[in-house]
């Protein structure tokens, strides 16, 4: 199917996801980057999700402390953003 024949409000479409569960997401699983997953950024998701796993790893050595804080405010951050952004008339938003 050509793109001449796909309706117009197809064409140039980004992906939308609900914000609340959006921030839920990033609140109860931000430092496995779950959320990122969720709203379809999944390169950023895998990366997330190793640092956070290394930084459960090496918590024992106390150097893990400091990646999951630093996890901890990049999800802070992120949620501050979401809640920010106009959602449509169903609570969805998009990147």
């Amino acid at each position: 199917m050509s793109e001449s024949n796909l309706p117009k409000n197809i064409e140039n479409r980004e992906p939308k996801y609900n914000k609340v569960i959006y921030c839920l997401l990033v609140w109860f699983f931000g430092t496995f980057e779950i959320h990122a997953f969720y709203a379809g950024r999944k390169q950023e998701g895998i990366y997330f999700l190793i640092v956070g796993i290394i930084g459960t790893l090496t918590t024992f050595i106390l150097v893990g402390y400091v990646i999951i804080l630093i996890e901890f405010i990049i999800c802070v951050i992120q949620i501050v953003n979401a809640i920010q952004k106009p959602s449509d008339e169903f609570g969805r938003i998009s990147d």
